[in-house]
């Protein structure tokens, strides 16, 4: 998530931004999880564990709590501090974990990848596609900083998806996103279009 500082412009971005976010669940949510989407059966499996929740109408069951990788006080990278947080979470029982490209440019997902290896199929993955590209210069990847700006595109996306992939060192993730809107207007409807394409 974009930190925002308290001025008229940072709200106004955070709104604007919520509103996006919001459009997109509405507009494209069951198409990022039709693959795994138990269509006309809404009653929960019984053999799932009585700590986990159903996530919507989906058949994928999380646990209350959803564990972020946008590290704040620890580098968004592979290294043992990240990795004792994320062993902790799955020593206490979470499956459900968030992760973005954006989060330290792919530290993030390189850590969480290599912590879920072994458990990766007991496991809920969102990950999230930024507007831009990696910035040339961010000397400090726990901050939150858009590259050069792109228009999210079907061929776009398949590349960053891809990416995403082969850093988490899986073949699928449960949840894909967008970080946020791009700044090129692209329609919403285009939008869910391309990512019912990509599931």
């Amino acid at each position: 998530m974009t930190a925002f500082n308290s001025s008229n412009r940072g709200q106004t971005n955070h709104a604007s931004r919520r509103k996006f976010l919001q459009t997109c669940s509405a507009v494209a949510g069951s198409a990022l999880v039709a693959s795994r989407t138990a269509f006309g059966d809404d009653k929960p499996k019984q053999d799932q564990p009585s700590h986990l929740v159903r996530f919507g109408h989906t058949d994928l069951y999380v646990t209350r709590y959803c564990q972020g990788t946008a590290f704040r006080q620890v580098s968004r990278s592979d290294n043992p501090e990240a990795r004792a947080i994320l062993h902790r979470c799955l020593d206490v029982g979470i499956n459900f974990f968030d992760s973005a490209e954006a989060y330290g440019w792919g530290g993030s997902e390189m850590v969480l990848g290599r912590v879920i290896r072994p458990r990766r199929d007991k496991l809920i993955i969102c990950t999230k596609a930024a507007p831009s590209l990696k910035p040339e210069r961010d000397p400090d990847t726990n901050e939150f900083k858009l590259g050069k700006q792109v228009a999210f595109r079907k061929q776009v996306l398949q590349r960053k998806l891809e990416g995403s992939l082969k850093r988490l060192g899986t073949d699928y993730v449960d949840l894909y996103l967008y970080h946020q809107p791009d700044k090129f207007g692209t329609p919403m409807g285009q939008l869910a279009e391309w990512m019912d394409a990509l599931v």
